[in-house]
């Protein structure tokens, strides 16, 4: 029979205390592991809901984009239609205020895009203001210097002349006389400044 001595310190409780770390060792890895998958899995499911939260305030921002480019496009174009648009109560107000007491005006009339400029291309055409009117002065009195005066007054006339360009006098008849009076019709045109 052989017999085997071990000389080497033992502890009695050695095997049981090493089984016993060896457990709890594992059971802590255990513990971290089943933390760490939860963890996870929670901030997963965060993460999924921020990043859709994410997504939707993109398309919401989208839509938001989208609606404000809309609405800046109709703006500019009431602003375009405002700019164009002529205040004609304004406009004949400054008219009678500017026009001397022997001048009569008998038409004025608005043309939409029939004017042709100089040398400009046929293409490129203005609206224009046509006003034709009768100046009867006292003898003596030169009816042409009123035709002047008021072609002067009203080119001075800044709330008119903000959407015209002008006057430019296009025909004088003959003057007549009757008793102390005389008479000369005039034409004269106005033309629609271009705005940008």
């Amino acid at each position: 029979m052989e017999f085997e001595v071990n000389l080497l310190p033992h502890k009695p409780y050695g095997i049981w205390l090493e089984t016993l770390k060896k457990g709890w060792i594992v059971l802590l890895l255990l513990i971290l592991g089943a933390s760490i998958i939860l963890f996870l899995v929670i901030h997963a499911k965060v993460i999924t809901r921020k990043t859709t939260q994410v997504v939707t305030s993109g398309q919401e921002f989208l839509k938001v984009t989208l609606e404000r480019e809309r609405v800046s496009r109709l703006v500019n174009c009431l602003y375009q239609i405002q700019n164009e648009r002529i205040k004609w109560s304004d406009k004949l107000i400054s008219l009678s205020e500017v026009t001397p007491n022997q001048i009569f005006l008998t038409s004025i009339e608005f043309e939409s895009g029939k004017a042709r400029i100089g040398a400009r291309s046929p293409s490129e055409k203005k609206d224009m203001l046509i006003v034709q009117g009768v100046v009867i002065a006292s003898a003596g009195e030169d009816p042409s210097d009123y035709v002047q005066k008021f072609m002067k007054d009203l080119k001075d006339n800044s709330p008119f002349m903000t959407d015209f360009e002008g006057p430019i006098l296009v025909s004088v008849s003959s003057s007549q006389e009757k008793g102390e009076l005389s008479s000369l019709n005039f034409v004269f045109h106005l033309f629609r400044k271009v705005r940008e």
